[in-house]
């Protein structure tokens, strides 16, 4: 997470405590790639690189990724007023929105390669069946070849 309330974490599941009381609408427990459970239930964020509980109570429970235990993040001092709040929302947002578009891309560039693939497939089955032909005009050269080789030891006998 990028920083917010401390918040004190059990595991996946078991709601925390935000240990700082806020009468903001939203308690804020940015946990390192966490879960964050409030009162009706936290909203993790789609990636899980920051979570928001919607609770005005500010009961946010964190779980790690990497195995539960408390999430600590702290804002520098300590202090949460309404702005870092704000501040940190509109950060996540646009990482939402900029990890959205960089997704979008990555799924057409696969999509892409993807066509590419398939067309070198047909290329590869087209030359194939080129080749099997030529395979059989060659040989078919070769029996007539040795048919005419006889032949002609024959004539000289």
């Amino acid at each position: 997470g990028m920083g917010g309330v401390p918040v004190r974490g059990g595991m996946s599941g078991v709601p925390g405590q935000v240990v700082m009381p806020i009468r903001e609408p939203y308690s804020f427990g940015a946990v390192a790639g966490g879960v964050a459970q409030g009162g009706q239930g936290g909203k993790m964020s789609e990636f899980g690189a920051h979570s928001l509980a919607q609770d005005t109570k500010g009961a946010a429970g964190g779980s790690k990724r990497s195995g539960g235990g408390p999430g600590q993040h702290m804002l520098a001092g300590g202090q949460l007023s309404p702005q870092t709040l704000e501040e940190h929302m509109k950060k996540i947002v646009d990482e939402n929105v900029s990890l959205r578009s960089t997704i979008s891309s990555l799924v057409k560039e696969k999509e892409a390669w993807e066509r590419r693939h398939e067309e070198a497939q047909n290329h590869i089955a087209h030359y194939r069946m080129f080749a099997q032909e030529l395979e059989m005009q060659l040989q078919g050269r070769r029996q007539h070849d040795a048919q005419q080789q006889q032949q002609q030891q024959q004539q000289q006998q």
